[in-house]
């Protein structure tokens, strides 16, 4: 029993009109070539994407609970979450910015709008920890005056 080789429409016959192939053995036209080499990319580029915005995820996950029956200690509780999100934000910024351009412009847009949101965020809760960081011992509105205005990711 002969075998006839299937050659796929993206594959040609080798020269001399032999089509016979190694196991896995593929010949790709151009135009494919260009379409696994774009594929290839857009996967590679969205697993960075993801990765950033995970890592933004689990860590708000893990935040420090709030606690404290003092205003001392409720300050120290209240900075040490803001630390905390600053920490998560600026590894999100740095993920982001790493990553190079997209394969597609959409890509772009979502990382410049998400990257946009978290570079605020992040600036917002830096300012907001240092302020209460800075307040005096006994300053009582001083917590208020850091969580006010505090930025949302979905704004």
């Amino acid at each position: 029993m002969t075998q006839t080789a299937r050659v796929s429409p993206c594959q040609s016959p080798r020269a001399g009109g032999n089509t016979s192939r190694r196991r896995g053995e593929t010949d790709m036209c151009a135009a494919h070539k260009t379409s696994a080499g774009i594929l290839a990319a857009a996967v590679a580029w969205m697993n960075g994407f993801c990765g950033a915005v995970k890592d933004f995820v689990e860590g708000n996950s893990k935040m420090p609970s709030a606690s404290g029956e003092t205003i001392e200690a409720v300050k120290k509780s209240t900075s040490d979450q803001l630390g905390h999100y600053a920490a998560i934000l600026t590894k999100t910024v740095d993920g982001l910015s790493a990553l190079p351009a997209a394969p597609v412009p959409a890509g772009d847009a979502a990382k410049q709008d998400f990257l946009g949101k978290c570079t605020s965020a992040r600036d917002k809760t830096v300012k907001a920890k240092a302020g209460l960081d800075a307040s005096g011992k006994n300053d009582t509105a001083a917590q208020g005056r850091a969580v006010e205005g505090l930025p949302s990711l979905d704004s």
